[in-house]
């Protein structure tokens, strides 16, 4: 999985394209509205502007993606060092599963 964040500059999309492996694409806005999109190979999932995303593998192998966005878009991981995503995805019974992040909203509260 990786760390998950926003662009610096809000109004950045991204592009990823799947080349390997299984896996999921969670995002989240900041009204916190929350996205989950399949990553298979050949599969582009565009992440719309002022959307933090993060990739997560679900599958056996490695999750090989190539994504694309502006060099100038930095990126903003401080959002989530302390509270994290408002959801996680859990192996549940073999059965990737979006549950809520209740340190999210211990912290939020």
């Amino acid at each position: 999985m990786t760390k998950g964040h926003y662009h610096k500059i809000r109004d950045t999309a991204e592009i990823y394209y799947c080349i390997q492996g299984k896996g999921v694409l969670l995002m989240a806005n900041e009204s916190g509205d929350t996205a989950v999109e399949e990553l298979y190979p050949g599969r582009v999932v565009y992440v719309t502007p002022r959307w933090a995303h993060r990739s997560i593998n679900t599958g056996g192998q490695d999750l090989v993606t190539f994504f694309v966005y502006p060099a100038n878009a930095g990126h903003d991981y401080a959002t989530f060092d302390t509270r994290g995503f408002r959801k996680r995805l859990l192996d549940h019974n073999g059965v990737p599963t979006i549950v809520d992040n209740h340190q999210f909203s211990e912290r939020s509260a």
